[in-house]
């Protein structure tokens, strides 16, 4: 195969918002069974804020609000990050990869920490269905999108580069900057529901080449 399409994670072939919802879950039964409080209620109050916006502190609020549990905030992080999440592929990007796997090389480059990020491919079943997956955190420090060396990388090793390979992300803030710079073709994924629709490539630089709705436009 002399061509490879290369996908972001998050966002991008699952909604990250079903991974916030299973790491909410995650938190509200450990904390249900250490201090007995409902976990629908913890669920509730965690997913209410996070709507509204709330990102980075939820777990204080949660604190301040239910005083009686007794837990650190960084230890209900750790519980998020490293949970094994209930989240899947939809029917349609699954049948898009099964696809798609017929003609080109397949991977993924993904940012975030190494468990978290791994436990996300392992639940989508996508072990089975992509040939490299890059995670940026294996990497070392400063290699995370939009350093290159992840897209240098899957150059090196498929022996491909240019406009035989095409990276489809969500995130216009970090995503399509190496890739266009090396060339690749780039495509936005953009629908409602995910958390950085409202962003806007901030230069050309950042623009991506396409952008679509579903992902299934890719085959068009």
């Amino acid at each position: 195969m002399n061509e490879g399409i290369v996908f972001d994670l998050d966002d991008t072939l699952y909604f990250e918002r079903d991974y916030v919802a299973s790491g909410f879950a995650a938190v509200g039964f450990e904390l249900e069974s250490r201090f007995g409080v409902s976990v629908l209620e913890l669920q509730s109050f965690l997913w209410q804020n996070f709507l509204k916006g709330v990102r980075g502190n939820a777990f204080d609020l949660l604190l301040q609000s239910y005083p009686l549990i007794a837990i650190e905030p960084l230890e209900m992080v750790e519980i998020y990050r490293s949970h094994r999440p209930t989240i899947a592929l939809s029917d349609q990007n699954s049948q898009l990869l099964a696809v798609l796997k017929g003609g080109y090389r397949l991977g993924i480059i993904t940012d975030g920490l190494l468990i978290t990020q791994s436990n996300k491919v392992e639940a989508l079943g996508l072990k089975e269905m992509i040939d490299e997956v890059i995670y940026t955190d294996s990497l070392g420090p400063g290699h995370s999108k939009p350093s290159p060396l992840a897209f240098e990388t899957i150059e090196k090793m498929w022996g491909l580069s240019g406009r035989r390979l095409t990276y489809v992300a969500d995130n216009p803030a970090k995503d399509f900057a190496s890739p266009k710079r090396l060339g690749w073709n780039t495509v936005r994924l953009r629908c409602e529901g995910q958390l950085h629709y409202e962003i806007e490539p901030k230069d050309s630089d950042h623009s991506p080449e396409r952008e679509i709705t579903i992902l299934t436009q890719l085959l068009s």
